[in-house]
């Protein structure tokens, strides 16, 4: 278990989203690994569970990108009775972004990857670390440090690309060329 801490760690603080997809059982620290990532999509049939407590431990490590995602309610219900649920109430409870069904789970994926391809990646990494910078700030201190962060973004090379192909009904520079059609 202590090999996952610094996994979750990359992916928490890849400055690209990382997008799972789920096909069958996530089970301990492939719930964690769910968890962790930014974006991630189930089939149907996907099931989710930690179990620990029949083996006599804890789900301490995953707890620590769990709890965040869905709470302490739902990580309660998960953690403490070691229940296998559903992809539905996987999503219901955070755990997941979108639920398809078993036929579709590959064409959800890249429809997510192509929506972020056309973000720019410092973008991208600024909206990570909002997401994950913001919640534990209080709110006077999240205003300043995002008006503060919004200016310089807005004052970048990048925003201005992307402002100028927004004005001009084009594709801005790092994003790839429209599909024929």
């Amino acid at each position: 278990m202590g090999a996952l801490a610094p996994l979750f760690q990359l992916i928490l603080d890849c400055p690209k989203p990382v997008v799972c997809s789920v096909g069958g059982a996530a089970r301990a620290g492939g719930l964690g690994l769910v968890a962790a990532c930014d974006i991630a999509i189930a089939a149907e049939s996907a099931t989710f569970a930690t179990g620990e407590v029949r083996l006599g431990v804890a789900p301490a490590v995953l707890s620590v990108v769990v709890l965040p995602k869905v709470g302490r309610s739902a990580a309660a219900r998960l953690f403490l009775t070691g229940a296998t649920i559903g992809a539905r109430e996987a999503q219901a409870m955070g755990l997941l972004a979108h639920v398809v069904s078993d036929e579709e789970l590959g064409a959800a994926v890249e429809l997510v990857v192509s929506q972020l391809l056309l973000a720019h990646p410092s973008a991208l990494a600024a909206t990570k670390r909002i997401l994950t910078e913001v919640p534990e700030m209080s709110r006077d201190h999240a205003f300043a440090a995002m008006v503060e962060l919004s200016a310089k973004l807005f004052s970048s090379p990048e925003a201005h690309e992307g402002m100028a192909a927004f004005l001009e009904r084009r594709p801005p520079s790092w994003a790839p060329p429209p599909e024929p059609g």
